[in-house]
């Protein structure tokens, strides 16, 4: 019996870095690239008016960064944030004697500090916030804002999606799949894990576009033996170790029929592959008998 787990609304998980990478013969996706939003922030600090450079003070004082950089978290979980601490920020700042937009300008500051994004593109979001302070009325303000927002979690989304797909990709060969390979096909990460009997193991990595939640979908492909809830038990376990947080997880038997639709290419092709394979067999045992006949 066949086995998929799936994993809806992921919220986190410990960064892996590829430079040190746990023992893994697998080609990670590469994230290096991507920088962090307080980079971006500092680049751009010497640039602030007197006004928002004041306001930024007087926050520090009243402020603890509280950020933990030890793990990655959804896009979902950081819009959360955001609201969170904007709205802190908002309360911080009531009362003060300066012009409004300059207000909301250090506001969006002050709050992105506690965002732990990571940005694909440090120019293009280096740019956006400078379109951010040359605004001089808040309809540009606010409409900047959605602008860089969106940009900034678009980037993140990628980083997000490629840390899952990895964690994935080390909790396969963990659990025995040693033969790895990461491809995208129509906006999916697919994760495709082989062992040495020819099994596979399926994860996927989708974004749900109308939730903005990023998922994880596991499944077994070609395990006649029984051993399928085993394995998917082993590798939430791994992924476990890698402090995967996850807002909603169901595990159900498939009954050989597999229920992805890369699942089912993988599996149409290995079943054409070992029909091949036993028709040459046979074609190679009825040549022997021929000849000796």
């Amino acid at each position: 019996m066949s086995e998929i787990t799936t994993r809806s609304n992921i919220r986190s998980i410990t960064e892996i870095s590829i430079d040190q990478p746990p023992e893994s013969s697998s080609v990670l996706l590469d994230i290096s690239n991507y920088s962090t939003l307080s980079a971006v922030l500092q680049s751009i600090k010497p640039t602030l008016s007197t006004g928002i450079s004041e306001l930024l003070e007087s926050l520090n004082v009243n402020q603890k960064n509280n950020m933990v950089n030890v793990s990655i978290v959804s896009p979902n979980t950081l819009r959360e944030s955001f609201k969170k601490n904007f709205s802190s920020c908002k309360l911080d700042l009531m009362g003060n004697q300066k012009d409004p937009v300059i207000t909301r300008k250090a506001t969006i500051l002050k709050t992105l500090e506690h965002m732990n994004f990571k940005v694909e593109d440090q120019d293009a979001i280096a740019e956006d916030i400078n379109e951010i302070l040359i605004s001089d009325n808040i309809q540009a303000l606010n409409v900047g804002i959605s602008v860089m927002m969106n940009r900034l979690e678009v980037g993140h989304t990628k980083a997000f999606s490629s840390t899952i797909a990895n964690a994935c990709a080390i909790a396969s060969e963990n659990v025995g799949f040693k033969t790895v390979d990461i491809i995208t096909v129509n906006d999916r990460i697919e994760v495709l894990a082989t062992n040495h009997n020819g099994q596979r193991l399926l994860s996927e990595i989708s974004l749900n576009k109308k939730t903005n939640q990023v998922n994880a979908n596991t499944e077994t492909i070609g395990i006649t033996d029984g051993s399928c809830r085993v394995i998917i038990k082993q590798f939430d376990e791994e992924l476990r170790k890698m402090n995967i947080k996850i807002g909603e997880q169901q595990n159900a038997y498939t009954g050989g029929k597999c229920q992805m639709s890369y699942s089912r290419m993988i599996d149409q092709m290995d079943k054409t592959s070992h029909k091949k394979k036993d028709f040459e067999r046979l074609r190679k045992l009825n040549n022997k008998v021929a000849i000796k006949n």
